[in-house]
C-alpha cells in the first residue's frame, strides 16, 4: 500500500476560507482548518483525483513488473531497485499502471510518485471553499452529500474508477 505524505502547503489557505466566509477574527481558525482539510479529502474522493500535492511511496520486498497507480494526476515517478535508481527507459507509465521491464531483477523496490493539482484550478478551489463553508456552518451530521454547486464544479475533473 502506498504511503502518502502531503506537501506542507495546503492548496487552499485558511485566509482564503476566512475571506470567503467574511470572517475577520481568529476565533474559529482551528475549526476552519479542520473543515478545510475535510473538504479537500471530500473533493478528492468525489473527483477521484489527488488535489493536495503529495508524495506517495510504495516499498516492496520483491520486484513487481506491473504496479497499479491510483493517484492522478502524476507529475513524476522514480523507482529504486536494491538501493539504485532505475533508469526511466526501463519502465513506462500508462496512466493506470507502471510497467517495469521484465529484465529488471532484484530483491526490493521502492516506487515514489509525485501527484496533485498544481497550480490549483479555480473551479476546484471554489468547490473546496463551498464544501468547507458548508461543513463549518453545519457542524452536526446534517451534510449528507456535497453541495450541488461543488459537485458541478468538480464534475469536469472527475476520473472514473478503474
Amino acid at each position: 500500500m502506498y504511503q502518502r505524505a502531503k506537501s506542507e502547503n495546503c492548496p487552499v489557505s485558511l485566509d482564503e476560507l476566512k475571506q470567503w466566509n467574511y470572517i475577520e477574527s481568529n476565533l474559529f481558525d482551528e475549526k476552519l482548518k479542520t473543515c478545510l482539510y475535510a473538504a479537500i479529502a471530500s473533493a478528492e474522493s468525489h473527483a477521484n483525483i489527488i488535489i493536495w500535492p503529495s508524495t506517495f511511496t510504495l516499498a516492496l520486498d520483491h520486484i513487481e513488473h506491473e504496479i497499479p497507480v491510483f493517484a492522478c494526476p502524476v507529475s513524476s515517478i522514480s523507482i529504486i531497485v536494491d538501493g539504485s535508481p532505475l533508469a526511466a527507459s526501463l519502465y513506462q507509465f500508462d496512466g493506470n499502471v507502471i510497467l517495469v521491464d521484465g529484465s529488471v531483477q532484484g530483491s526490493n523496490m521502492t516506487v515514489t510518485l509525485e501527484a496533485g493539482i498544481d497550480p490549483m484550478d479555480d473551479d476546484i478551489r471554489s468547490a473546496i471553499l463551498l464544501i468547507s463553508s458548508e461543513l463549518f456552518r453545519n457542524p452536526t451530521d446534517s451534510v449528507k452529500q456535497l453541495p450541488t454547486a461543488s459537485q458541478l464544479l468538480l464534475q469536469p475533473f472527475r476520473r472514473a474508477n478503474i
